[in-house]
């Protein structure tokens, strides 16, 4: 038996029994399959499968089908107009909707930051929201729960 990774890959096989290879290539898989039974049984299904094939009935068509596509690649080959070129006013409601866009989120930011565009700090009804417990926890008394005794 041969070492895993030494085997030849599929298509080497596939050639093999096609007798698509070099005499060089064929001696050695020939020495390959003398003791690798993996290779052995996929090289007899190949084989197989190769008549397989021949024994497939040869139909023949009632029409030349090479006509058929050849009459039809010169409608398929007819060459696509090209776009027009788009002219600078053509462009200017997109331009008008990005400016309108950007002036928009200009303001609402500068509302955010303050008009100087510095941070405002922020404001202690804001900061009632973060407790010292987290919503969720595990308390360890009423006190701890709601900030003092009820």
């Amino acid at each position: 038996m041969t070492e895993p990774g030494t085997c030849p890959r599929m298509d080497g096989l596939s050639a093999y029994v096609d007798d698509a290879l070099a005499p060089t290539e064929r001696t050695a898989l020939d020495a390959h399959l003398a003791t690798c039974p993996v290779c052995g049984a996929a090289l007899a299904e190949l084989a197989r499968l190769r008549q397989t094939f021949r024994d497939l009935p040869d139909e023949k068509l009632a029409f030349d089908l090479g006509a058929v596509v050849l009459g039809r690649l010169p409608a398929a080959l007819r060459p696509v107009a090209p776009r027009p070129r788009r002219r600078l006013w053509q462009l200017a409601p997109v331009s008008l909707g990005a400016a309108a866009a950007l002036a928009t989120g200009l303001y609402l930011g500068a509302l955010l930051s303050g008009a100087a565009g510095v941070v405002q700090p922020p404001r202690l009804a804001a900061m009632a929201v973060f407790d010292a417990v987290p919503p969720g926890a595990v308390c360890l008394g009423q006190p701890s729960c709601y900030g003092g005794a009820k």
